[in-house]
């Protein structure tokens, strides 16, 4: 049987950082999808019909550097317009036929091991320190590493949603 491929995502309301993995864990593809703010828009449907289009964006871009996902995992997140990420992306997923999971942060940070660190920010920049080299290896221009922790945040979660499809096999 071919390797699964795992895609972890971290959506927030102005990107949507991306990590692909195969079953060995070995990072296939990585990458930070930008979006424009809610406020840009004049009615709430344009922002919403363009979060669609950007998460199917999204997809066929990831598409077309691994040729397929098995299992995609995405953080859940609070709040309106984190919601409407998460439904735009879920669909995209159901559309293309994707198995797909949605994490709580807690499921999947005491999946992949990560210990709380005392605060938002020293759990950001712990994630981000376990990953630096992994990070420059693969992106030199992140050299900037004070803002890459969601990046960090969706290579875990492909960690995490792979073992979780592991667990169900």
């Amino acid at each position: 049987m071919n390797e699964k491929i795992y895609m972890g995502i971290d959506p927030q309301p102005s990107e949507i950082d991306v990590h692909i993995r195969n079953s060995k864990g070995e990072t296939l593809y990585w990458c930070q999808h930008y979006l424009e703010v809610k406020s840009s828009f004049s009615r709430a449907q344009d922002w919403q019909e363009y979060i669609w289009r950007q998460c199917n964006l999204l997809f066929e871009t990831c598409l077309s550097k691994v040729k397929r996902i098995d299992v995609c995992g995405f953080e859940q997140q609070r709040g309106r317009i984190n919601s409407m990420i998460e439904q735009s992306l879920l669909g995209c997923c159901m559309i293309k036929n994707i198995k797909r999971v949605i994490l709580h942060p807690l499921t999947w940070k005491k999946l992949v091991g990560l210990k709380p660190q005392g605060s938002n920010a020293k759990n950001k920049k712990h994630v981000t320190m376990l990953l630096a080299n992994e990070l420059v290896k693969h992106n030199p221009h992140w050299k900037d590493l004070t803002r890459v922790h969601d990046l960090c945040d969706a290579w875990f979660i492909s960690k995490a949603t792979h073992i979780i499809d592991s667990k169900q096999v």
